[in-house]
């Protein structure tokens, strides 16, 4: 019982250093519905791992006082028409991810 304890307080305390970016990812409704549970491992770390770095670029832009606009740009010119729900879902966790980044940099401005 007391090692669970321990392992429970180790992964709050590695949870403390990780990037805003990333808890919001763990967050978003593609990581909890079990959407990326059957597909190519690979491709989803590599999916994360675009989607934060958005994030937190966006979250720079923020802080210069550009608005949302330009962070949102590229996603939505990126959407195709025709797409199936996953692409859709993809997507929506794109723009969700950057426009949580800049909201976080424009108000730390």
């Amino acid at each position: 019982m007391k090692t669970l304890i321990a392992l429970g307080l180790l992964t709050v305390s590695l949870q403390s250093f990780a990037h805003p970016c990333e808890t919001i990812f763990s967050e978003t409704v593609l990581n909890t519905s079990g959407a990326l549970d059957g597909h190519d491992q690979k491709l989803v770390h590599a999916f994360r791992t675009s989607a934060i770095d958005e994030c937190i670029a966006a979250e720079k832009i923020g802080k210069s006082g550009l608005p949302a606009q330009v962070v949102t740009y590229s996603v939505i010119s990126s959407v195709e028409t025709g797409g199936n729900a996953f692409y859709s879902l993809l997507t929506a966790t794109r723009l969700q991810m950057v426009l949580a980044g800049w909201a976080m940099g424009s108000e730390s401005k």
